[in-house]
């Protein structure tokens, strides 16, 4: 998984809110509904692991207040639990701390229930008649470094009693760690150096002893507000001994071990999803006559994640890195507001997402997604806001797989969304059916007409975009703009593959209406393009009626290919390989590609060229305005074969509009499709099958195309050894 790494420079001070509990109204009520909560805690830890693995925590502390329908909060002392015992469990194959606790509580009526997990003593509970919870010392100038008992979990549960509840609750860190680790070779070094740790003596003799001063910590936690009661203060946690690396305890990192220097609990101040910098400065015992001292400036702290300070912290306290990191493999904060479990709000900053449900991401910031397979009962597996700026990070395998009319990653008008990272991306619309009442793109916004915002996929390791059903793209639709770069895709299709016409086998316009692998939809924004640099495509092929890369039925296509591999792309039925579609009726469909640096190997399916245009379904003659533009340039290689009746490069079936050119450096391998007795001979690089009198006629007439600096042959007539008759429409 990829880490959040912070620059020790310009890391401003951050504002801080003080959080105050309403005014308490106690309340005696009498219940007559049982709700009972199953509580655990669990880290995603190793079992194995004996530091921040929350088996300390062995107390549970509950909190009941009932909610009025101001939404003020009124506590109910008569219905506290105090220092339930917990048990250890295994939860998923590790190890973790539980409890169960019930109340009679009235039906009807909103609750806030308040849970707090610690080791037994670890904080005050003190009395309070606002609810004990909502003052916990957490913080005094007692407190010590490297003391585990010093974990705790909270939540908070909203009900309203509708009948009897059983839940089950997870509880989370409210802290942020700060850990100070160094390397292994690191530790070895010092002791080759003269540090005797064995003679420190500042705790127990023998024994390594640290500690950390915070300059920015708050020392006390409102459960029910989740927020600290205090603005933050500098809090030292005091001299303890370094017991973990007595105990040959490890730091894991990514896949770095460090030994543990020291280590706190600390509270970020203000609300739940708040984070903060602070300056860290950690102490340690070397048996010499100086100990050892790094300052840290502007920290970034979160809660429930760690910090960790990293390197060669004892032979050179100037060489370290700090990471922050979550403590659980399932986070809840960073920067990020949760509504739900699967609603999230970022807020500038990132989350890390493991879970398998979909989610719904609004906001800016990113969204880290490691082994995640996720698939949608309803819906996409992952929905964009509109307005949202996303960025996705991929890490090892992930799979979106959207239900019946759902996408894999769902983008609709407005939103911004980037991909990338070293994983691979498997995304899969509709729930990988193709059906006429349903539509789902891999990436995109399912749906007919649907508007799609803006993607960007960049640097991405791996990524297979499958959409399935009516109008349903691989990657695309009616978007605002698409950029790929540096990225391989495995391959991308769009809904209905189908290179050739199986309901209608003489021209098609009873076949299913798909979309692009990669492109645009017909309802596109004026101005939208597709651009691809340094892409590598190993396979794509366009749904019914689009191209695999450029343009669904009737679409504008303005498409820019550098410096990319695209091999074995395939054109749906009468659209071409890359490049566009059939022709709208009155429409002056437009076609722009441009292909520098490239290597291409591109098959027009039935009716539509390997690169070029796609079909004139409607033999459009010299009303026919359209654009058909190509321009391949530099050291490209490309190789193209034309559908039925069109040429390798150049147009379609009944399309006579064609310019541009083909460089002298660009090495060419082209194959016409077969030609039509009573009009012309498709042609290798040019036109595909065209009637004279009507779209060879006039201004199309005007060949300008030119290859290596020559302007190509007109079209000549075809002659009577072709076999296939069909009736002209």
């Amino acid at each position: 998984m990829k880490k959040l790494f912070f620059s020790m420079l310009g890391i401003g001070a951050l504002l801080f809110s003080t959080a105050c509990s309403d005014e308490s109204i106690v309340q005696d009520v009498k219940g007559d509904q049982s709700v009972q909560f199953t509580v655990e805690l669990t880290d995603g830890s190793d079992a194995s692991r004996a530091i921040s693995d929350g088996l300390s925590v062995d107390e549970l502390y509950c909190e009941v207040y009932s909610v009025d329908n101001n939404g003020v909060a009124h506590y109910l002392p008569a219905l506290d639990k105090d220092a339930v015992k917990m048990t250890e469990t295994v939860y998923e194959g590790k190890k973790t701390m539980t409890a169960k606790v019930d109340f009679a509580l009235v039906k009807g009526q909103n609750y806030k229930v308040v849970f707090w997990a610690q080791a037994e003593g670890a904080y005050t509970i003190a009395e309070n008649e606002n609810g004990k919870l909502t003052n916990i010392t957490v913080a005094t100038s007692e407190s010590k470094a490297n003391d585990e008992s010093k974990d705790a979990f909270t939540a908070v549960e909203e009900i309203t009693v509708s009948g009897p509840i059983s839940k089950t609750i997870t509880l989370r860190r409210p802290f942020a760690q700060v850990n100070f680790g160094t390397t292994q070779q690191d530790y070895e070094d010092a002791l080759k150096a003269g540090i005797d740790f064995s003679a420190a003596s500042k705790v127990i003799t023998g024994k390594l002893a640290s500690k950390i001063a915070v300059s920015h910590a708050a020392t006390a936690y409102n459960a029910l507000t989740e927020t600290s009661v205090d603005d933050g203060t500098g809090v030292t946690f005091g001299w303890a001994e370094v017991k973990t690396m007595v105990e040959n305890e490890v730091l894991n990192v990514g896949d770095v071990e460090y030994k543990y220097l020291a280590t706190a609990y600390m509270l970020v101040p203000g609300g739940k999803a708040e984070s903060n910098v602070t300056d860290l400065e950690m102490e340690i015992e070397t048996g010499l006559n100086e100990n050892i001292t790094l300052k840290v400036p502007f920290a970034p702290v979160q809660r429930n994640y760690r910090t960790n300070v990293l390197g060669y912290l004892l032979t050179n306290t100037a060489d370290f890195t700090v990471i922050v990191d979550p403590i659980y493999k399932n986070p809840d904060y960073n920067g990020a507001e949760f509504t739900t479990d699967t609603d999230i709000v970022l807020n500038g900053n990132t989350v890390f997402y493991e879970g398998t449900k979909p989610v719904k991401v609004s906001g800016n910031g990113t969204l880290v997604l490691t082994n995640n397979p996720i698939y949608a009962e309803s819906g996409s597996a992952v929905t964009l806001a509109a307005g949202a700026d996303v960025t996705i990070d991929i890490n090892g395998e992930v799979k979106l797989t959207g239900a019946a009319g759902g996408d894999g990653i769902e983008v609709p008008a407005t939103a911004k969304l980037k991909l990338t990272g070293d994983g691979n991306l498997v995304t899969i619309g509709n729930a990988g059916a193709d059906t006429e009442s349903g539509s789902g793109s891999g990436i995109g916004n399912a749906g007919k007409g649907a508007a799609v915002g803006t993607i960007n996929i960049t640097n991405l390791a791996s990524l297979t975009a499958k959409g399935y059903g009516a109008h349903a793209f691989g990657i695309g639709g009616n978007a605002e703009g698409i950029t790929i770069s540096n990225t391989t895709i495995e391959y991308a299709s769009g809904g209905f593959v189908q290179p050739e016409f199986k309901n209608d086998l003489s021209y098609g316009k009873i076949e299913p209406e798909g979309g692009a692998a990669i492109g645009l939809g017909y309802s596109a924004p004026e101005g939208a393009k597709v651009v691809l640099n340094g892409v590598t495509v190993k396979k794509a092929d366009g749904g019914s009626k689009a191209a695999a890369i450029g343009g669904q039925y009737w679409a504008d296509v303005d498409l820019t290919i550098t410096n990319s591999t695209l091999l074995d792309i395939q054109g749906g039925n009468a659209s071409a390989g890359i490049g566009g579609s059939r022709v709208g009726e009155t429409d002056k469909q437009t076609v722009k590609i441009l292909i520098d640096n490239s290597t291409v190997v591109a098959k027009g399916g039935q009716f539509g060229a390997g690169i070029g245009s796609g079909y004139d379904t409607h033999c459009n003659g010299q009303d026919y305005k359209g654009v058909n533009d190509i321009q391949i340039k530099g050291n490209s290689v490309i190789t193209a074969t034309g559908g039925q009746y069109a040429a390798g490069i150049g147009t379609g079936y009944h399309v006579a509009h064609l310019t541009g050119s083909i460089e002298s450096t660009v090495k060419v391998t082209a194959t016409a499709g077969a030609s039509r007795e009573k009009y012309t001979i498709a042609q290798e690089i040019g036109y595909g099958v065209v009637d004279k009198t009507r779209e060879f006629s006039g201004d199309n007439a005007n060949i300008t195309f030119t290859v290596g600096g020559t302007v190509i042959s007109a079209p000549i007539d075809a002659t009577s050894q072709t076999t296939v008759k069909t009736t002209e429409e």
